[in-house]
């Protein structure tokens, strides 16, 4: 596999314009707007990350369940990387990261007590955190904008997702929040924070990408990139996972009590022959709040996929 990604990289950067054709070639088809409701994909009795077939296996959700996930593969990841995905990226994502959005969302059960926190203060001179109740509380959501993956730019970003800005959402009564606070800490100025990791993020919409793929086309449609990433063998995230031009995201309602995610599929054909396609995924997460999108190469295609040529019907 090594051989063949340093081929296809190769080839991307000479030929200089293919961020230009992803535009023009890859038309995102297959789309799936992901709500409530469970849905098995799939059988597979083995792990589709390292391909041990020693059991036993967990099912393995698509879209996490902490974000209203309804989509999974049964049987697909073993003890060992089960709790490499766990563990190393998507607790943080969902529990540090998003915590407090899911919480507004009704994405935590009822008995959840997450420590709802107001910054106080300026962080430089002895910035303090205030544990508030939920009204007192704002659903507010800041998400990256990533640059394009740079399989299809040439580029060599290194091992770190490259930030090309932030987009923000904030409920309309955030101010008046901060405002109370601020007035009842002596006239210090109050904060929102959420802190952030790109790195996780991005191999969180890596194993999306993955499982999304294998339970739409099956394994044998394509050959995988995404595993080394997901499972913390190899750190190149800005190679695979990267920002989706089309969809900067923009402004929304002020006030939204839903929340739906959307992945669909297209194939980036090389300008030159001799080169291999690419299975490539567009990720929306938070949907519904108009948020930015995401563009993950899942992998080499071994098919044609006609189901993603124009003029065919998406959707599952």
């Amino acid at each position: 596999m090594r051989r063949r990604e340093s081929a296809a990289q190769a080839f991307f950067h000479a030929a200089r314009c293919f961020a230009v054709a992803v535009s023009i070639r890859v038309r995102f088809r297959h789309f799936l707007r992901l709500s409530q409701g469970q849905m098995n994909l799939g059988t597979i009795n083995h792990c589709v990350y390292c391909g041990t077939r020693d059991g036993p296996f967990s099912d393995e959700h698509t879209v996490p369940v902490a974000l209203g996930g309804d989509r999974y593969l049964e049987n697909a990841a073993c003890e060992t990387c089960r709790k490499i995905t766990n563990d190393g990226f998507e607790n943080a994502c969902l529990s540090i990261m998003l915590e407090s959005q899911r919480f507004h969302l009704g994405l935590m059960g009822k008995k959840a007590r997450p420590k709802l926190k107001i910054g106080i203060g300026e962080p430089q001179a002895g910035f303090k955190w205030k544990h508030v109740s939920r009204d007192k509380h704002p659903l507010a959501l800041v998400l990256p904008r990533l640059a394009e993956p740079a399989l299809f730019t040439g580029h060599e970003y290194g091992e770190t997702a490259q930030l090309a800005g932030l987009w923000a959402w904030r409920e309309e009564n955030v101010e008046a929040i901060l405002q109370e606070h601020a007035k009842e800490s002596g006239g210090q100025k109050a904060r929102f924070f959420q802190p952030f990791n790109f790195h996780l993020f991005s191999r969180m919409l890596a194993k999306i990408a993955h499982t999304e793929a294998i339970g739409q086309f099956g394994e044998a449609s394509f050959r995988p990139y995404l595993p080394p990433l997901i499972l913390g063998k190899t750190q190149a995230v800005a190679r695979y996972v990267g920002g989706n031009p089309a969809i900067p995201g923009g402004e929304a309602e002020k006030h939204i009590e839903w929340l739906t995610n959307s992945v669909s599929f297209g194939v980036a054909k090389p300008l030159l022959t001799g080169m291999p396609a690419l299975l490539t995924t567009a990720i929306r997460l938070f949907d519904s709040f108009n948020a930015p999108g995401y563009v993950v190469i899942v992998g080499e295609a071994l098919r044609d996929f006609p189901e993603l040529e124009p003029g065919t019907s998406g959707g599952a």
